[in-house]
């Protein structure tokens, strides 16, 4: 997370974190993390698609009873074209899109 949040400040946006876990959950600790890191990701590169004072990513995470909930909301530019090529993929060899269907992967894993 910590690595998430210094990639977002070199580029100029504005983190809110709130998260809290509990200490045993019933998804692996490498799911939980591509979820986290994948959608970190999407939210870091449509923010870079947005200008320089318009640029934030709030992020929420908390236990209710056996779930866990995950809000993540950015800033993001409706005129950008997000089915390229990103400026900011370091995954050049993988396509546009990958990174949702392993979250959508993990997500039927646990049923939703």
């Amino acid at each position: 997370m910590n690595e998430k949040y210094a990639e977002g400040n070199i580029h100029g946006i504005d983190f809110d974190i709130k998260a809290i876990a509990p200490p045993n959950l019933n998804i692996d600790d490498i799911d939980l993390s591509s979820v986290l890191f994948n959608t970190l990701d999407n939210a870091i590169e449509a923010c870079i698609n947005c200008s320089e004072d318009n640029r934030y990513i709030n992020l929420e995470l908390w236990p209710d009873g056996n779930f866990l909930y995950y809000k993540i909301i950015n800033s993001y530019n409706p005129d950008k074209n997000y089915s390229n090529k990103s400026i900011y993929s370091k995954k050049e060899y993988l396509s546009s899109g990958y990174g949702l269907s392993i979250i959508e992967d993990i997500v039927n894993k646990y049923d939703g």
